[in-house]
């Protein structure tokens, strides 16, 4: 290496080290005007005991080589044609009976169906709203938005309404003998009011037409609405005192008088744009010639009420529905629910949507057994086998409940379930799951017999959906011997015990961040220093929280994790969720 080139690595060193020392006193210079960081307590932002750590799933029965033949409530046995103990090939006829059931029913079914899809939707608006509660901000958006909405579909309705319901309103010139008024008596205090179209002039010849029967004075209001339509709002009022010349005329009051105008404030107090088509005198009075020998009219303007205007009711279903979510919605905001309280309404609404999923399915189930069982009287063998059982519904000792007919083939009953990817570590084959029938309310157990190595895209887990959890198909079979239904849907229940330690928490998510895959949380280390520690997460329930599994306890203090001043190393000043909420 020649000098040049030694010369010239000495410098570039100096210089990085140098550049080093000027970093580091920066960053210590920094650091000294960084404020202290507010932590909170784990335990005002997380839950200890939420009720679903046993994992239950739902699922379908499915029967392998065996047959058992229910009645419903509806059907009667007409004959049975197998004996105990019989062999039977695929397609024998086992029964038939006699259904009083019609399309009648079948229609109640389906109402019934829609009826419990409709109530699922319903609350699950409402968990949406319970999760929206826990944002005030967001949660008053919301309501502007949705009365935005309202406002808007009102203002359309009553475009409608206004073009289907309104008429031209006539020209007074052609308007024979008298004009009818609106309505008033043509007193000061109840002056007559009258659609005025915008294109007649106020001259003698119109505007006598106004004047009742025999009467030589009347108060009267022109209404002028938007284009000259008999329903639209009005846009102006012209306001005017008639009077048939008897004698000398009569002067103007003192006060004079200018016309009114609803909605826009505008002085009307002058004629329409194209105006009379006569010269006017002092005070409004008119000066052409008399429309008979016999009479002559004149005018004056004076302060007189506009027509008191309401809008059309217009009020539609979708209309209703948006108000009713509006006054929920208002409600929330103003009840101001404790944390606690929401919580628990939160997880309610979350186990009525399960407990519905169950009920569509079940009645869903339902209606494809009215629909089968409508113009069907003869059941046959689907298998070949031995007939086990043969039971007489007239008989004292049948319970309902019991399979009139069993058929045999060595076989039993299959149910499909999921469980998270989280769980795998403890479910196996051969483990036992609870079974419940929701259709029957029949009790038993069953064995997982198969887990899937691939997960699904289409789980039925009662697992509050973690979003980034996949779920795996496992199946379930039950002895022949339970009295369950094909068709029927069960629910199943095992201990979930993955990861957990007796003690599972969950976290309010906002303070949890992710660093390629992994997620963290800032926290008060024993130094009473600001520290990234690293936890291992689970399931996430509602959006809003997410389980630990590990890391983190509910004696430790987390800072909110944003902001110029959250870093290592940063002092730590305890504070209340007020303090957080307050600055968000």
């Amino acid at each position: 290496m020649n000098k040049t080139m030694k010369r010239v690595l000495l410098i570039v060193g100096g210089v990085a080290v140098a550049g080093g020392v000027v970093w580091g006193i920066l960053t210590l210079a920094r650091n000294a005007h960084r404020g202290n960081v507010d932590v909170y307590a784990v335990s005002d932002f997380s839950m200890t005991d939420y009720w679903g750590d046993t994992s239950q799933t739902s699922g379908m029965v499915s029967t392998d080589r065996m047959q058992k033949i229910f009645l419903s409530d509806t059907q009667k046995v007409k004959q049975v044609y197998v004996k105990e103990g019989q062999t039977v090939r695929k397609g024998d006829k086992l029964l038939s009976y006699d259904t009083t059931l019609t399309t009648l029913d079948i229609e109640r079914a389906q109402i019934n169906y829609e009826r419990q899809q409709l109530q699922q939707e319903t609350a699950k608006k409402e968990l949406e709203r319970l999760l929206l509660a826990q944002n005030q901000e967001e949660l008053q958006k919301q309501i502007e938005e949705l009365q935005t909405k309202i406002d808007e579909l009102i203002g359309k309705n009553q475009e409608q309404w206004y073009d289907e319901n309104s008429v031209p309103i006539p020209s007074v010139t052609t308007v024979a003998g008298k004009a009818a008024a609106l309505q008033g008596d043509g007193s000061k205090e109840e002056p007559l009011y009258f659609n005025w179209n915008t294109e007649d002039p106020l001259s003698e010849e119109n505007l006598i037409k106004l004047l009742p029967e025999e009467a030589e004075e009347a108060y009267v209001v022109l209404v002028i609405r938007k284009d000259n339509r008999s329903q639209h709002q009005p846009a102006a009022y012209i306001t005017l005192r008639l009077e048939l010349e008897s004698g000398s005329p009569i002067a103007p009051e003192p006060d004079g008088g200018t016309g009114t105008q609803s909605g826009t404030g505008a002085d009307t107090g002058s004629a329409p744009a194209d105006g009379p088509d006569t010269e006017t005198g002092e005070g409004g009075q008119t000066t052409d010639a008399p429309v008979t020998a016999e009479q002559k009219l004149n005018y004056y303007y004076e302060n007189l009420p506009g027509i008191e205007w309401q809008d059309p009711e217009v009020t539609t279903d979708e209309i209703r529905k948006l108000q009713k979510e509006l006054e929920e919605l208002q409600k929330l905001l103003e009840e101001s629910y404790p944390k606690e309280e929401l919580i628990k309404m939160i997880r309610d609404k979350n186990k009525e949507i399960t407990q519905l999923d169950t009920s569509i399915k079940l009645a869903k189930v339902n209606l494809e057994k009215v629909k089968k069982e409508v113009g069907s009287d003869t059941v046959y063998s689907e298998l070949e086998g031995t007939v086990k059982a043969v039971r007489d519904p007239n008989g004292g000792d049948f319970t309902g409940s019991e399979a009139v007919v069993e058929v045999s083939g060595g076989g039993g009953y299959y149910i499909d379930g999921a469980l998270s990817e989280l769980e795998l570590g403890t479910v196996s084959i051969g483990g036992t799951v609870q079974v419940n029938s929701w259709m029957t309310g029949a009790s038993c157990q069953g064995e997982i017999v198969e887990i899937s190595d691939y997960p699904t895209d289409n789980a039925n887990s009662w697992s509050d959906g973690n979003s980034n959890v996949s779920y795996y198909p496992f199946k379930v079979f039950v002895p022949e011997e339970a009295n369950l239904q094909e068709g029927d849907w069960v629910e199943m229940s095992y201990q979930n015990t993955a990861g957990d330690d007796g003690n599972t928490m969950y976290l309010e998510s906002m303070f949890i961040r992710s660093e390629n895959g992994k997620s963290y949380v800032m926290v008060r280390g024993e130094n009473g220093k600001l520290e990234k520690r690293w936890v291992q997460t689970g399931r996430n329930l509602w959006g809003s929280y997410t389980q630990i599994r590990g890391g983190l306890t509910v004696d430790d203090f987390v800072a909110f994790p944003y902001g110029r001043d959250v870093a290592e190393g940063a002092g730590t000043t305890e504070a209340t969720p007020d303090k957080l909420y307050s600055g968000m």
